[in-house]
């Protein structure tokens, strides 16, 4: 795991739970890291801010996953749709045919759109994190659809 240390004073939208962190917010990284794989966040006396997908070609360098120190997978990505499920349910009652599931940050996983009509979920990954873990997020996505659609055509990607 790797750790990405902010610059001094950067840590205080973090500390507000602002969900992206912008390259100039943190010291330079020194070894190279996998676009999309998570980080930890770290401020400058050591304290984990957080844990965040990583994306180096981005000026938005970081999306955070979590505001706490913990892994991130499948069961992370599970708890987070399941969340995000009874969200809705709670909402509306009875699903309708055609609803939006996740709506990115709002939901806790920046960077992923899914929209459920009838029985198929159709899903955007716009950023390097939900990109990484694509194939989790999709066979979890098949508990609440038939079938999985992508669309991830956005220019920002």
């Amino acid at each position: 795991m790797n750790d990405l240390i902010l610059k001094p004073g950067r840590e205080r939208s973090l500390l507000r739970r602002h969900p992206w962190v912008f390259s100039g917010a943190f010291r330079p990284v020194e070894e190279e890291i996998t676009p999309g794989s998570t980080v930890r966040v770290v401020d400058t006396k050591g304290n984990v801010l957080g844990m965040g997908a990583y994306s180096p070609a981005s000026r938005l360098s970081v999306r955070m996953w979590s505001f706490k120190e913990q892994e991130i997978g499948k069961d992370f990505f599970a708890e987070q749709l399941r969340k995000a499920y009874a969200l809705r349910k709670n909402v509306f009652g009875t699903l309708p045919d055609a609803y939006r599931l996740v709506c990115a940050e709002s939901d806790g996983i920046p960077g992923l759109t899914v929209d459920i009509y009838g029985k198929y979920a159709v899903c955007q990954f716009s950023c390097a994190g939900t990109e990484f873990h694509k194939a989790a997020i999709t066979e979890l996505l098949l508990e609440y659809a038939e079938g999985v659609y992508e669309r991830s055509d956005v220019d920002s990607r």
